[in-house]
């Protein structure tokens, strides 16, 4: 990521680690649901996160540098 987006390493961690943060622990609810269909409701809920992961960088990132 830091050949891309030349900013400063420790800036683009914390930018990553709060979306990473996120992801797991929806993930960990997602599946936590029981029932038939948690595999499902993981793989909807995976895309649905990976649709706004864009947004959610350049917003954490936003957020580190305030």
């Amino acid at each position: 990521m830091g050949r891309i987006v030349p900013l400063d390493r420790r800036l683009l961690e914390n930018a990553l680690q709060e979306p990473h943060r996120d992801y797991q622990r929806q993930m960990v609810a997602t599946l936590g649901w029981g029932g038939g269909s948690a595999a499902g409701d993981a793989s909807d809920a995976g895309e649905d996160f990976l649709d706004r992961i864009v947004d959610t960088f350049w917003t954490s990132l936003g957020k580190g540098t305030a």
